[in-house]
């Protein structure tokens, strides 16, 4: 409290805002029955899901200014083992149906580990022939919800709001009955988590009306452990409920933050009434950060003192203009790459393994390395967009939330939200210090020290100049 009496008093309050054309439109992507469904290596190799605990959707957004149209879309699936099957059924469908740039479209993935293969390459598997129908569907019902929610554009507020939640915990733990210090994925409670819950309220300008909530948070939907064969987009699911049932029922979308090191408290269970404990802590944190925001198009400013028994500081609401800057970027990153395994020794060791678990590891890191190539760097691609005074920013791996925290610290004037997993997915992007203990997150990606940084300073680099310009 000293430091902030010490610093120059501000005399008025406003949220991140972007006024435009904004439409919204929903699509149920049910998977069918017996899609082989193994995202936990500990699972048996048949494992395909066995019905559905809540439904899997994809939900997308429609951002228009006077020259600029962007897309954002949320859709329940885990992730890509090979980033090119991402890229060809689904996000290259729907760029060349709806004659999209590539740089105007993200697809955030919620990683709900509870949903069904989105891999080609396990069609040999039971279950398996359902999986390139599945992406299709799913790639078509995307497309439909986009043409639906532009058709649905009106003019529209954007307000983001921060607010706390407390659902997520660090997830990198010393294994308490190790005397080699091995890290596990586990809870740690001696580390606080980033608890920052990201939420943008969209409202219609003829009625004030919510017509959508976007939701930006960073937990691994690991609430569900490999006990669970039900398909299921995890505590999303039942969060989505919980925030539309006091909103008029106006879709929710939800955007997976930088969550490579955050997980439930709760995680790994089989129980569905812990899920949706989980889901209710999320959903009510919305609702609380929802009820804390100003009207749409406003702003408080201070108005002087009233001497009363003590000096009492007027504050009032009133309207403000909205930014309806919409400008978007996509970097190239270069990211060091670590020297692996050649692929031919990958190979070869992944016939020889009899152990389903470390067969299923190797097999996963067989498809990275191909995909990411064998030289010293890959350019992997980040999108910035900015949406009046606040951010998106976006990129395809599983950044540690050091990436959010150290984004948020330097625009603290400006909301940002930040996406892990969009428009694909191919490794951890952990802090330089875990590669020097092995954590699971330095070993499992392809990405050596430093990526993490020269990602945030890069990004930073890019908004920087989105504001001066």
């Amino acid at each position: 409290m000293a430091n902030s009496l010490l610093s120059p008093p501000k005399t008025q309050f406003s949220h991140s805002a972007f006024r435009g054309r904004i439409g919204i439109s929903r699509r149920e992507i049910a998977p069918p029955t017996g899609i082989y469904a193994r995202n936990f290596a500990y699972l048996k190799e048949g494992t395909v899901t066995t019905g559905t605990h809540s439904s899997l959707s994809a939900t997308a957004v429609v951002l228009l200014s006077e020259s600029e149209k962007v897309v954002l879309v949320a859709v329940d699936a885990s992730w890509f083992k090979d980033p090119q099957d991402e890229r060809e059924l689904i996000r290259k469908p729907v760029l060349d149906a709806l004659n999209l740039p590539e740089s105007h479209l993200i697809i955030s993935y919620s990683h709900t580990h509870s949903g069904p293969s989105v891999s080609p390459s396990e069609s040999n598997r039971p279950g398996g022939e359902h999986i390139v129908p599945y992406m299709k569907q799913m790639s078509l019902q995307i497309i439909d919800a986009i043409r639906e929610a532009d058709k649905r554009c009106s003019d529209a507020v954007l307000t983001w709001a921060t607010g706390k939640c407390d659902l997520a915990v660090v997830r990198d733990q010393v294994d308490p009955n190790s005397s080699q210090r091995r890290i596990i994925v586990g809870f740690d409670p001696d580390v606080k988590a980033d608890d920052t819950l990201v939420v943008g309220r969209i409202t219609r300008e003829e009625d004030g009306a919510i017509i959508g909530t976007i939701v930006n948070y960073a937990c691994h939907p690991i609430s569900f452990g490999w006990q669970n064969t039900m398909a299921s987009p995890d505590f999303v699911g039942p969060m989505r409920e919980c925030v539309e049932s006091q909103t008029g029922n106006a879709p929710c979308l939800f955007l997976q933050g930088a969550s490579g090191d955050l997980a439930p408290r709760r995680q790994y269970v089989a129980e569905l009434e812990i899920v949706e404990h989980n889901a209710r802590q999320i959903g009510f944190a919305v609702l609380s950060t929802l009820e804390s925001m100003l009207k749409p198009g406003h702003t408080l400013r201070y108005h002087g003192i009233v001497e009363s028994g003590a000096p009492l500081g007027v504050w009032k609401q009133q309207k403000a203009p909205v930014s309806d800057v919409l400008r978007v970027q996509q970097l190239q990153v270069p990211l060091p790459l670590k020297q692996r395994v050649n692929r031919d020794e990958l190979i070869k060791q992944i016939e020889e393994c009899k152990d389903s678990t470390l067969r299923e590891r190797l097999s996963r890191d067989l498809r990275i390395s191909r995909f990411v190539g064998d030289g010293a760097i890959a350019n992997t691609p980040a999108w910035i967009w900015r949406l009046g005074d606040g951010f998106i920013v976006a990129h395809p791996n599983e950044a540690y939330s050091q990436l959010q925290l150290a984004l948020r610290s330097r625009f603290p004037d400006h909301t940002l939200a930040v996406l892990n997993l969009a428009n694909g997915w191919c490794g951890y992007l952990p802090p330089k210090d875990l590669y020097d203990i092995n954590a699971y997150a330095a070993w499992q990606t392809p990405f050596g020290p430093g990526a993490l940084e020269i990602l945030t300073d890069l990004v930073s680099d890019s908004v920087s100049k989105m504001l001066g310009s």
